[in-house]
């Protein structure tokens, strides 16, 4: 079998900062596959490339639809005739117009759902500090009117192109198979109205680590992922200082960062981006690892990552994170600090 994969790199795109999970899972996919004896040809377009004004008012037209992205994508199909084309991010410079090419070859589409993309312009039912559902229906000009992504000319292309996308049906009526990470991503798709017959659970996995998994209990509490309000890290600086005598680290970049490096107590370390080796050492040496989230986690890739190291995990009972972690035997769950509106 023959499979092509289509994937959009975000910005940040390395490893726990921005779309660094969903980055590794592609490579993840990739290498699996052919390991397995299926060809596989990954086509990435990475949105670093967009650096000017003009670059992002490209990106703006191309994230709605890509005529030149829809002919390289015709063409690949062409000359390499894949058995399925498999999709995962395409914003902003692959767009829905490559499921066209796809339908027009008569090419079935499998389309991996890492995040809530398609129920949401910015990806998390996040903002304001609460968990948010106000567009999941299509209603995508709230994300313009809230200033949802932070700039007005940044709200207003997400809106503009989810709006379009569920208005054109470019993703419910094009995509043969989706593939939700978890049951809860499911839900919410099915709550925003796509069809529940093309929707499955494929989770996440990770590698095993290289080394047997110490049975020792480590000496610092460990916090991996990006540096986002979403992400609950404030929760965890309240646990710190009441407990001095206990070292907290914490891996991962992102526009919190500083403010709460800043905020936080001399039993706190926070070591910025690292590695892959880096952050297997983080595990390897932690006592346990704790995931805050105020967000619905999609999946929640960190707490598989520490139970491969052999490490409980304390987590928000938040998104999808029950459904990895049962409380009492392989972690513990606490409610997170956030409401729905």
């Amino acid at each position: 079998m023959r499979i092509l994969q289509l994937y959009n790199d975000y910005r940040s795109g390395k490893y726990q900062s921005g779309g660094g999970g969903e980055t590794r899972m592609v490579e993840l996919i990739d290498r699996v596959l052919k390991l397995r004896g299926y060809s596989v040809k990954t086509c990435i377009r990475d949105s670093n490339r967009i650096g000017s004004r003009t670059d992002k008012i490209r990106a703006f037209a191309t994230g709605v639809y890509s005529p030149s992205a829809k002919r390289e994508v015709a063409g690949i199909i062409r000359e390499w005739t894949p058995d399925v084309v498999h999709v995962h991010n395409l914003y902003p410079l692959f767009s829905p117009s490559v499921l066209e090419a796809s339908q027009e070859a008569h090419v079935p589409v499998v389309m991996s759902v890492h995040n809530y993309r398609l129920t949401c312009p910015i990806s998390v039912h996040f903002r304001n500090g609460q968990n948010c559902q106000l567009c999941i229906h299509g209603n995508a000009y709230h994300c313009l009117v809230g200033n949802c992504a932070g700039d007005p000319f940044t709200s207003a292309g997400y809106a503009f192109r989810n709006t379009v996308a569920r208005m054109r049906g470019q993703f419910s009526d094009h995509v043969n198979l989706f593939l939700a990470v978890s049951g809860f991503v499911r839900n919410k798709m099915i709550e925003g109205g796509y069809d529940p017959q093309k929707i499955d659970v494929l989770e996440n996995g990770v590698p095993l680590p290289q080394y047997t998994s110490s049975n020792l209990i480590g000496g610092h509490v460990a916090y991996v992922g990006r540096m986002r309000e979403e992400k609950g890290v404030e929760t965890l600086l309240k646990v710190a200082r009441r407990l001095p005598a206990c070292k907290f680290m914490f891996v991962g970049d992102g526009p919190e960062r500083a403010r709460w490096e800043a905020a936080s107590t001399a039993n706190c370390s926070f070591l910025g981006r690292q590695d892959s080796a880096g952050v297997e050492e983080i595990y390897r040496t932690a006592r346990l690892v704790v995931v805050p989230s105020l967000w619905w986690e999609p999946f929640g890739l960190v707490v598989v990552e520490a139970m491969s190291h052999g490490r409980a995990v304390v987590a928000a009972q938040s998104g999808a994170i029950p459904e990895l972690v049962t409380h009492g035997t392989d972690g513990l769950l606490f409610p997170p600090e956030t409401t729905t509106r």
